[in-house]
């Protein structure tokens, strides 16, 4: 029996150093383990930081400096390029796209600087010559006119029913003609007129002017057969010149005038713009009207309605271009409707110069005839 314990006591004390060898042996192991994560965690780290040390040096450099050239560029120093000789080849790739951009739009640029140089040539090409055109044509017109009127009223004899048919027709193709040098000599002073046109502007009453033109064409309208009758309310202050915004309104009542049968009516009326700050022009006939489908053509030069010209009712082309030229230098804008063969109106708004007082109701203009 005791030496059974002994031995007993001897297998315990051998399982126990094995014990502790194997923690030990296990210790180890770990230690070891660690120190390998540890390794491969600061070699990860040390080839991270490489490849962003190149991949900044292949992208970030180059996107870098291909933004500074992006901002020069902007800055209008259009001699800046890209560097293409170095980085990713994406960035070179976009470099050369944006080097071959920026060469076509300075190409467009400087082409577009040659077509207004020869736009500028030709303008002042055109002015010259409707000024001299002008000349030319109003001295031999007024001579022709001044024949025809002693020839119909009988300075140089008597004339027969037909030579009066003809000079008649000689005396209207005249005006015509006459009327359409002054419109298109009125057109090249209001391009002219553009950048000075402010000279001759000051605050003036646009209910005066609409009297004014109502009142001028009062035997127009009383030959025509045509009611025209203006109502205004107040005071309406506009900032411009008199003489283009009379023309203005002439062109629209005048139109409207007569483009308006026997026993029509033509209305004008001033109100102040929705938004109180302008005032609004409307002219409202009740004549041969516009086909709907060339309402948007009538602001284009030398173009009429077609029922206008088969009735051949006079007329240039280019009062309706003339009017809005000179609204649109007011500040103002136009509106037109028409129905063929109920009437037209005609919408102007202009921009007043001041705050309008308490209005004062008025009649502008007398009915004609």
């Amino acid at each position: 029996m005791d030496r059974a314990l002994g031995t007993l006591e001897d297998v315990r004390a051998d399982a126990s150093r094995l014990r502790e060898q194997r923690r030990a042996d296990l210790n180890r192991s770990m230690t070891l383990a660690a120190a390998a994560v540890v390794t491969a965690a600061m070699l990860s780290i040390a080839v991270a930081f490489l490849a962003l040390g190149r991949a900044d040096r292949a992208l970030g450099a180059p996107l870098l400096a291909l933004q500074c050239t992006v901002a020069r560029q902007r800055a209008g120093d259009h001699d800046a390029v890209a560097e293409t000789s170095h980085g990713a080849l994406e960035v070179v790739g976009l470099a050369a796209s944006f080097n071959a951009f920026t060469r076509e739009a300075r190409d467009v640029a400087e082409q577009r600087e040659r077509t207004l140089e020869q736009l500028t040539e030709l303008n002042r090409q055109k002015s010259v010559f409707v000024s001299t055109t002008n000349h030319e044509l109003r001295t031999p017109l007024t001579s022709i006119s001044g024949y025809v009127e002693m020839l119909q009223d009988g300075d140089f004899g008597s004339v027969g029913p037909e030579q009066a048919r003809v000079l008649e027709v000689v005396r209207r193709n005249t005006e015509r003609l006459r009327l359409l040098i002054e419109d298109l000599l009125l057109i090249n002073k209001l391009d002219q007129d553009q950048e000075n046109r402010s000279a001759r502007h000051c605050v003036l009453d646009l209910a005066e002017c609409v009297s004014g033109v109502v009142t001028n064409l009062v035997p127009q309208a009383a030959a025509g057969e045509v009611t025209v009758h203006a109502d205004t309310d107040g005071s309406w202050p506009v900032f411009g010149d008199r003489d283009r915004l009379e023309r203005a309104v002439t062109n629209v009542v005048g139109n409207a005038i007569k483009f308006t049968p026997p026993h029509g009516a033509v209305s004008l009326t001033l109100e102040g713009t929705p938004d109180g700050t302008g005032v609004r022009l409307t002219c409202t006939d009740t004549g041969m009207g516009i086909p709907e489908k060339e309402v948007g053509s009538l602001f284009t030069s030398f173009t009429r309605a077609s029922n206008a010209t088969a009735q051949q009712v006079p007329g240039t082309g280019l009062g309706l271009v003339i009017m809005r030229t000179i609204v649109e230098q007011h500040g103002g804008s136009v509106a037109l409707e028409s129905v063929e063969g109920e009437g037209t109106t005609v919408t102007l708004n202009l921009p007043l110069a001041t705050q309008r007082s308490e209005p004062v109701q008025r009649v502008v203009a007398t009915d004609a005839p």
